[in-house]
C-alpha cells in the first residue's frame, strides 16, 4: 500500500492522525475528512485544481499542515481549487471546525474556505499567493478569523475581486448571510481588491487588524445591485489601513455601505488610515449617524471625519 493510500485510510476512519513525520505528499484527489478528526502535521501538494483537504464532519481539527496549490505568476483563478474546503449545508451545517498554525500557499483559489460552519475558527494561519481568498466564509455563524498572516492576493484574467478575509453568503437570503463572525489581529498585505470584507454580514466585527497595500482596505457592503440585505450592526475599530505598497489603483481605506431602502448599520471609529487619498466612503448607512448620535440627514463624509486618524 502506498503512503497516500495509508493516509487516505487513516483519514476515513478519523481519530488523531499524526502526519508530522511523514513524507511530502503529491495529492491527485481531494483527501477528505468525514468523522470527527484531529489532523496534526503533514506536507501535502494540492492536485491541479481540487481541494487538497475536503472537510464534511464537525469536531475537526488541521492543525500545523502544510499545503501547497498550483497558482504561479500568470497563474488565471480555478474556482475549484480551495486548499481546504470545510462544507456543511443550511439544515446540517457543521460545528467546531478548527484550522490552527497551518502554512498555506499558491492556490488558484482559496486557502481556506468554510461554507455553513457555526462555532469554528481560523486562527495562527500564513497565506502566501492566492488568486481568490486568504480566508472565505460563507453562511457562517460564530467563526473567528484571528492572528493570521495574508499577503499577495493578486488580480488576474477574469477576476475583478480578490480577498483577504471575507464573510458573505452562499445564497442571497436573508437566511444565508455570515452572522456573528470576528476578524481580529490579522496581518493582510497586498491585496488587489479588499482586505477584510464582509457582503451583508450581520453583528461582524472587524477590530486591531493591519491591512497594508490594499487597494480597498475594508469593505462592509451589501455588493452589487442584485444584493438584498445590507450588512447591519457591524464594527470597524481600531484597525491600521495603510496603503504602502499598493499594487492596484486605490480606492479607500474603509467603505460602509447599504442598499436603497435597506441601510448599513453599525460604527466606524478608532482606526488608523495612511496614506488612502480617500480615507472612507459612507453610502445608504444612515444609522451609521444614529450610533454616531450626529444629527439629522445624511452622514456626510466630514461629519465622520474625527473618527480617523490620518497620517
Amino acid at each position: 500500500m502506498s503512503e497516500l493510500e495509508a493516509v487516505r485510510r487513516t483519514l476515513e476512519a478519523g481519530g488523531y492522525v499524526d502526519l508530522s513525520c511523514a513524507p511530502p505528499l503529491e495529492l491527485t484527489e481531494p483527501l477528505r475528512i468525514t468523522r470527527p478528526t484531529v489532523l496534526v502535521g503533514g506536507d501535502l501538494t494540492a492536485a491541479d485544481g481540487a481541494p487538497a483537504l475536503e472537510v464534511t464532519s464537525s469536531r475537526v481539527r488541521i492543525v500545523g499542515t502544510r499545503i501547497r496549490g498550483s497558482a504561479v505568476t500568470g497563474s488565471v483563478r480555478d474556482p475549484g481549487e480551495i486548499l481546504i474546503h470545510a462544507h456543511g449545508t443550511e439544515n446540517e451545517p457543521l460545528r467546531d471546525v478548527v484550522i490552527r498554525g497551518c502554512s498555506l500557499s499558491d492556490s488558484r483559489s482559496d486557502a481556506v474556505r468554510l461554507e455553513w460552519c457555526r462555532s469554528s475558527s481560523v486562527t495562527g494561519c500564513g497565506v502566501d499567493h492566492v488568486l481568490y481568498a486568504g480566508v472565505m466564509c460563507l453562511s457562517c455563524s460564530g467563526v473567528l478569523v484571528a492572528d493570521n498572516r495574508i499577503a499577495d492576493i493578486p488580480l488576474t484574467a477574469g477576476t475583478v475581486d480578490g480577498y483577504g478575509i471575507a464573510f458573505s453568503d452562499a445564497g442571497n437570503t436573508e437566511a444565508s448571510r455570515s452572522r456573528d463572525c470576528r476578524a481580529v489581529r490579522n496581518v493582510i498585505e497586498l491585496v488587489d481588491r479588499e482586505g477584510i470584507d464582509t457582503h451583508g454580514g450581520l453583528g461582524i466585527r472587524i477590530t486591531d487588524n493591519v491591512v497594508r497595500g490594499c487597494a480597498r482596505g475594508i469593505a462592509v457592503v451589501s455588493g452589487n445591485e442584485s444584493r438584498r440585505v445590507a450588512p447591519q450592526r457591524c464594527l470597524v475599530a481600531r484597525n491600521l489601513i495603510d496603503a504602502a505598497g499598493v499594487r492596484a489603483a486605490g480606492l479607500e481605506a474603509v467603505a460602509f455601505r447599504g442598499i436603497a431602502g435597506n441601510p448599513a448599520t453599525g460604527l466606524v471609529l478608532g482606526n488608523t488610515v495612511r496614506r488612502y487619498r480617500r480615507p472612507f466612503s459612507i453610502w445608504q448607512a444612515e444609522a451609521v449617524r444614529e450610533w454616531l448620535g450626529r444629527g439629522r440627514g445624511f452622514p456626510r463624509e466630514r461629519r465622520l471625519w474625527g473618527r480617523f486618524r490620518t497620517g
